[in-house]
């Protein structure tokens, strides 16, 4: 048995015969006065009242020891004291009732036999009030029981001795029946110490199983949101790239018709109304592109205290007087590796929000400062490394658990019909999904929201740019040969490549369409005049980035212009050409003229 368990035990055992000392002792004073009460008649009074003095100090002593007992801390009433007082107890008593028989028991009548009886009764009854304490039965029944077999072998004969063997085999048989008491309760306290610590473990377990089981529930729910977003993600790229070659075909007739209808005011003022409309819609789809993650960016090693500063006054006057703007900059962040527009932009939008969270007015808050994570977040899916938090936090209405579960859900909004287009935080998501980061909310009623941006610190990336030499600013207007005015324009969407190739030809390019990548590829192969390959990035049967390579395999100083409205970055990284659906007549021509120009200066 371990030392803990065997200090359990004797700390539960002595416990046990404190409880009892209240009717041990009442028990003892009674038996006391009956038996003096016997012994009046043959035995001085002198003698009788000394041993009762005597009898009644002990009672008052170990009552005072039991009241003690009670009052102090559990911590204490293990110790070794108590023991000691206990078992001291127990054999003052015993030697009380052995001076009894040695000195008070007539040797004749009845009293030899009363004698016995009152103490071999004190004997049986020590072990039921004392056998959870082995020392303190032993201390009093041997006291107690050998003086009156020693009384009964002085006094001789046959029948005397006979008794003396009688009161020692009974006090032993005694002592036996404590020692198995005593061990039976030692082993069920340690049962019951055995019980409580397997019970205490099944609970140790139980709570590290449920919050295993939390933990889990955790990343399933943060696997579905994640899964939902990707799947919404994907149907939005989608989505748009149908909607930017749709506004394409809307934005090159409408620049058609500009041109043929001259300035005729009238119809000129409703052109401008589709054009408008259709650079409100391609806005429309840069926002999903953004949710998306499919917009083109470029990174730079940014100083995000400086750019909040920068923009600081910007947002004062957004946020209005009653909103007060506050800036916590820890100047010891490091730099982050992030399109500076997007992340302005990404601030911006959520400065509004926090606005319109807060009609009555509040505090917004802007605070940087450096995580890093030595391990995976299963929250944010962000891996090791360092990351630069931007928070932004307000003290506006806050949102419940049912809206902030579908907070980057596109188009999901909470402002009137009319006053937000649900794009907002869905939008910011994307962009910082798309730089390497993460974003996450924390918000309550009546409380307010923060936001957690999370970007990759500089000194975990290298900064990179995202465009290449070619796409450095160039100048408008440039001219080209007229041998190179000879365009092959491969496009799927047949309203697309007749309205492209109209804008071209009204420019006086020679443009050759086609919708099959074979189709071009072979003009290209048969027509050593094309100047110019400009193609769809999205095509049935092929990719534009394979049509491409394809053709420089037949031409290998063909330039190619990418048009597409499914803008992926990671296919175009590395063209330095390329046109978003939808573009304006200015914007292709311009296009065209530096790829023809550039081209035709290399050569």
């Amino acid at each position: 048995m371990s030392s803990n368990a065997t200090d359990a035990v004797r700390s539960e055992s002595i416990r046990a015969v404190y409880r009892q000392l209240p009717l041990t002792l009442g028990v003892s004073a009674g038996i006391a006065l009956v038996t003096a009460v016997v012994l009046s008649r043959r035995v001085e009074l002198a003698t009788l009242g000394v041993w009762l003095a005597a009898f009644a100090v002990m009672v008052v002593l170990r009552a005072v020891a039991c009241a003690r007992f009670a009052r102090a801390p559990e911590r204490q009433t293990a110790s070794a004291k108590w023991e000691r007082i206990s078992v001291a107890g127990s054999a003052a008593a015993g030697l009380l009732w052995g001076a009894c028989s040695l000195l008070m028991m007539p040797p004749d009548g009845f009293y030899p036999l009363f004698i016995s009886f009152v103490i071999g009764g004190l004997c049986a009854g020590s072990i039921t009030v004392n056998a959870a304490h082995l020392p303190s039965v032993v201390a009093f029944i041997l006291p107690a029981a050998l003086p009156l077999a020693g009384c009964f072998a002085w006094h001789g004969g046959e029948l005397a001795f006979a008794m003396a063997f009688l009161t020692v085999a009974f006090a032993g048989s005694l002592l036996l029946t404590a020692w198995r008491y005593a061990h039976e309760f030692a082993a069920a306290v340690r049962a019951r110490l055995a019980l409580a610590e397997r019970t205490a473990e099944l609970a140790s377990a139980n709570a590290k199983l449920r919050a295993e089981i939390a933990e889990r529930e955790g990343a399933e729910a943060a696997l579905r949101q994640a899964q939902k977003m990707e799947a919404v993600g994907s149907l939005t790229a989608g989505v748009a790239h149908d909607v930017n070659n749709v506004l394409m075909v809307v934005r090159g007739a409408a620049e058609v018709l500009r041109r043929r209808l001259g300035h005729t005011p009238g119809h000129l003022r409703q052109v401008a109304a589709i054009l408008r409309a259709t650079d409100r819609g391609a806005a429309l789809t840069r926002r999903l592109l953004a949710f998306a993650r499919e917009q083109t960016l470029s990174p730079d090693v940014l100083d995000l205290n400086a750019a909040l500063e920068g923009i600081a006054s910007l947002l004062a006057a957004t946020l209005g007087k009653s909103v007060h703007l506050r800036l916590e900059l820890d100047e010891a962040v490091p730099r982050a590796l992030v399109d500076r527009s997007g992340f302005e932009h990404a601030i911006i939008n959520l400065a509004i929000n926090a606005r319109d969270a807060m009609p009555e007015g509040g505090t917004l808050t802007l605070r940087t400062s450096l995580l890093r994570l030595a391990a995976p977040d299963p929250g944010t899916r962000l891996p090791p490394g360092s990351y630069v938090q931007v928070t932004v936090a307000d003290t506006g209405t806050g949102m419940t658990e049912a809206v902030l579960a579908r907070a980057f859900d596109p188009f999901f909004t909470t402002k009137p019909v009319g006053q937000g287009s649900g794009l907002g935080l869905s939008q910011v998501y994307g962009f910082l999904r798309q730089s390497g980061g993460a974003l996450r909310l924390e918000s309550a009623p009546a409380v307010g929201t923060t936001a957690f941006l999370y970007l990759p610190a500089s000194e975990a990336v290298q900064a990179t740019s995202s465009l290449p030499p070619e796409m450095s600013p160039r100048p408008a207007g440039l001219s080209e040969p007229p041998e190179s005015r000879n365009i092959v324009l491969l496009d799927d969407e047949d309203l697309v490549r007749e309205v492209v190739a109209e804008l071209l030809e009204g420019a006086g390019y020679c443009v050759a369409a086609f919708a099959r990548a074979a189709d071009a590829l072979r003009r290209i192969e048969v027509d050593p005049t094309v100047g110019l390959l400009m193609t769809d990035l999205g095509l049935p049967d092929c990719s534009g980035d394979e049509v491409a390579q394809r053709a420089r395999v037949i031409r290998p100083d063909l330039p190619v212009l990418f048009i597409t409205g499914y803008n992926d970055p990671n296919q175009l990284a590395s063209e330095p050409w390329q046109l978003h659906k939808p573009f304006a007549e200015a914007d292709l021509l311009d296009m065209v003229a530096q790829v023809l120009a550039q081209h035709s200066a290399a050569a």
